[in-house]
């Protein structure tokens, strides 16, 4: 009986090109996880970015109702109960385009001089 071994050849090869396509492997599994971890915190840093941006703009566009809001309240509040004389047209037109510009500190320094 006559058994036929394996050469010396394949017995040195096969194990070398296994360890050698396990290394492979391991390392572009390893890359491919590093990469993807990668792309997915730059999309959380964009969505974040974004996010930022956004509540800074609303807090903005929606921070000047209430101001004028307040200086409207205030300026109702110290007003006298019967006024004494209507507001020129110059100071009325004054007033409307500050307002549509939306020049808030403009308006107000407007109305402290009028109080002067």
């Amino acid at each position: 009986m006559l058994t036929k071994r394996p050469s010396l050849q394949a017995i040195l090869i096969v194990p070398f090109v296994l360890q050698v396509f396990t290394a492979v492997g391991l390392v572009g599994y390893l890359s491919f996880k590093n990469g993807q971890e990668a792309v997915e915190d730059l999309a959380d840093q964009l969505v974040d970015s974004a996010t930022q941006r956004v509540d800074d703009q609303l807090d903005s566009y929606l921070s000047l109702p209430q101001q004028l809001g307040e200086v409207t309240a205030q300026a109702i509040a110290t007003a006298p109960s019967k006024p004494t004389m209507r507001p020129s047209t110059a100071i009325v037109e004054q007033f409307t385009a500050l307002a549509q510009k939306g020049d808030l500190d403009g308006l107000i320094q407007s109305a402290q001089q009028l109080d002067t």
